[in-house]
């Protein structure tokens, strides 16, 4: 063995999971295997089945200097995989337990940073469609939490609100309702590259689909991104300083994904974080670093040496 092979650090890639992002999880875990430098790790794939099965074993998962998390929603970006790896003393990419958590948690994501005078969208939690009888259509309702837009409808009649709401039940989630704001879609990545967090270029999403869910996400390529945003120098700072801030308020120092929606008078409103955004071909978090010349590989060295 050679001095350079001796100095690599073993980076354990975990990914699947039995949440209904497994796939994106498996397209993330590609990437990031692909793209690792290898100068630098030795990248090894630890895989969970849609059963929530270990495929692994945990002596050659304690081997690893580090692991990446590129899992994504319950189970995997909820302090569920954070807390099974800093119960056995390993290293892990992203926000701590506690983050992760309440980052999870749209609802009580918002309370927090409404708390810290952060601009986000009407929001309550509903327990019966009959709450909503007072409501004039459209308004958004979604999982509590989830990510990667699974089960969000744009509900727009009485029909729509049924199905919705059952929909929602039914994967054991409670029902948020959400103002529905007409307007641009935007994200905002945010990385920690010397010391401190700091916002990529704003990410102006246009879907050929009604909003960007999942089948824009993942599946469509006629998505179009425009990095960076064309907005005016003011706005593009203050959602830039917006995005940094909702990050900090959930004590999130390491890297993450900010989704906004900019109503039709500018007005920017914080909808979710992504504590483990997607990693994928298709995913902004890549995307937006490199619009300021970081390469995929870059940007993976870059989150690793926050924790080695």
């Amino acid at each position: 063995m050679n001095k350079k092979s001796a100095n690599l650090k073993n980076i354990g890639i975990i990914f699947g999971g039995n949440s209904p992002e497994h796939e994106v999880s498996v397209n993330s875990a590609t990437e990031v295997f692909k793209n690792i430098d290898l100068e630098l790790f030795t990248p090894r794939k630890f895989f969970i089945n849609k059963k929530g099965e270990f495929e692994f074993s945990l002596d050659d998962l304690k081997k690893m200097d580090a692991v990446f998390i590129a899992m994504h929603g319950e189970g995997g970006e909820d302090g569920s995989m954070q807390g099974f790896l800093q119960t056995l003393g390993i290293k892990f990419t992203g926000p701590s337990i506690y983050s992760s958590a309440i980052g999870m948690d749209k609802y009580l994501c918002r309370q927090i940073w409404a708390e810290n005078g952060l601009p986000v969208v009407l929001q309550r939690i509903i327990d019966k469609v009959g709450d909503l009888k007072s409501e004039a259509f459209p308004y958004i309702l979604k999982p509590r939490a989830s990510g990667s837009s699974v089960g969000v409808t744009i509900v727009k009649s009485s029909l729509d609100l049924k199905k919705a709401f059952e929909d929602i039940v039914s994967q054991g989630q409670n029902v948020l309702w959400e103002k529905y704001i007409k307007g641009k879609e935007l994200t905002v990545g945010v990385l920690n590259r010397a010391g401190d967090i700091e916002a990529l270029p704003i990410v102006h999403i246009i879907p050929a689909t009604e909003f960007y869910d999942y089948e824009a996400k993942y599946i469509r390529e006629d998505t179009q991104y425009i990095i960076p945003a064309k907005l005016s120098a003011d706005l593009t700072n203050e959602i830039q300083k917006i995005a940094v801030k909702a990050a900090k308020a959930l004590q999130i120092n390491t890297f993450s994904r900010i989704d906004f929606l900019l109503d039709e008078n500018d007005n920017p409103y914080i909808l979710e974080i992504n504590t483990i955004p997607g990693m994928t071909s298709h995913s902004l978090l890549p995307k937006a670093a490199q619009a300021v010349g970081i390469s995929y590989k870059e940007l993976l060295t870059i989150i690793l040496n926050r924790i080695l």
